[in-house]
């Protein structure tokens, strides 16, 4: 089974969130590295800049398949999700696929406000539609579809340091980014043979990042986010840049995780082998003796009157042994 993306065989990607930001970068960094045969599936609600993105992937390779399908993930229904699978894997080539990749991009920062001010029900429910059950469902139809054609699936979720740190203003935000990467964790549990990643891609220039300067509740919040403008923010190219250097660390990672209950016992057989084999050559080491000179030590009996005889007398290769051979000879 491979355990790491091999980004110059044949693939089919779906990128959610594709219409800008990550979601854009992704899709253009990755055309750059992928088959030429490879297809391209866009997901968002903004249709202008589905083809904008499209137009950067046609603008680095012509001969890439790119197709786009406006769709708002905030309306979760699986049946959509079904007919989008069926419509793409209907009208393209998928003969010689090896590898099937989703991109869990979609999403917004939600309401910026303190956990006590948070009232709004609907917008509680709306929120998770987009951050979380749309996910869960388009990820299934992902499996489900894809790996009849593609021995190698990828997927990887987009999250945030926020699902595991609390951050003033960011409980909707956290909460649902939590919830998603512990699905995903799940989901590799539960599919060892699917490559599961939970990419946080830090602090990246993009409108979500500018939404929390301009709207957060909280002045702390705003001046914090402020301070990491002027200093460590990152690119969209640059975090996705992360990626592909992790690619090697995945497969690390895969590796040592499917053999973590191997390992310790390859170990310990190791360890017992090498201790053999250190008593093998402490063994051979003997030197030889005169047979009879070792006999007569290690048999001396009172009275004898031959012992000289027997030394000075028998020199042939005969009365020659090694200790092995005495031990036998004496017991």
């Amino acid at each position: 089974m491979a355990c790491r993306v091999d980004f110059n065989k044949k693939s089919i990607v779906f990128i959610t969130g594709a219409s800008k930001g990550i979601g854009r970068t992704i899709a253009v960094e990755l055309s750059r590295n992928l088959d030429q045969n490879s297809i391209f599936v866009l997901i968002a609600r903004s249709e202008t800049g589905l083809e904008e993105t499209k137009s950067q992937i046609l603008e680095v390779d012509k001969s890439i398949t790119v197709q786009t399908y406006v769709m708002d993930l905030s309306k979760s229904d699986l049946d959509d999700y079904n007919r989008v699978f069926d419509k793409v894997l209907s009208s393209v080539d998928t003969a010689g696929i090896e590898f099937g990749l989703i991109f869990h991009n979609a999403g917004h920062v939600g309401t910026l406000k303190q956990t006590t001010d948070l009232t709004d029900l609907k917008a509680w429910r709306e929120y998770y539609d987009l951050n979380l059950f749309s996910v869960a469902l388009l990820n299934n139809a992902f499996i489900k579809h894809v790996r009849p054609i593609a021995p190698q699936l990828l997927v990887v979720n987009i999250t945030s340091l926020c699902g595991r740190s609390p951050t003033v203003n960011l409980a909707m935000y956290g909460s649902a980014k939590a919830a998603r990467e512990l699905f995903f964790k799940v989901l590799a549990v539960e599919e060892p043979k699917v490559i599961v990643l939970n990419y946080s891609p830090g602090p990246v220039d993009t409108e979500m990042f500018e939404s929390i300067i301009k709207d957060a509740q909280s002045e702390v919040l705003k001046k914090s986010f402020e301070e990491v403008k002027k200093s460590t923010v990152l690119t969209t190219t640059q975090t996705i840049h992360l990626v592909y250097a992790m690619s090697p660390l995945i497969f690390l990672l895969k590796l040592g995780w499917d053999c973590r209950y191997r390992l310790p016992l390859l170990i310990t057989i190791g360890f017992m082998l090498l201790d053999v084999r250190m008593q093998l050559d402490i063994n051979v080491q003997t030197r030889r003796i005169p047979r009879r000179r070792a006999l007569n030590q290690g048999l001396h009996h009172p009275g004898d009157g031959n012992d000289n005889d027997d030394v000075s007398d028998d020199r042939s290769d005969d009365s020659w042994t090694t200790i092995e051979e005495d031990e036998e000879a004496i017991y």
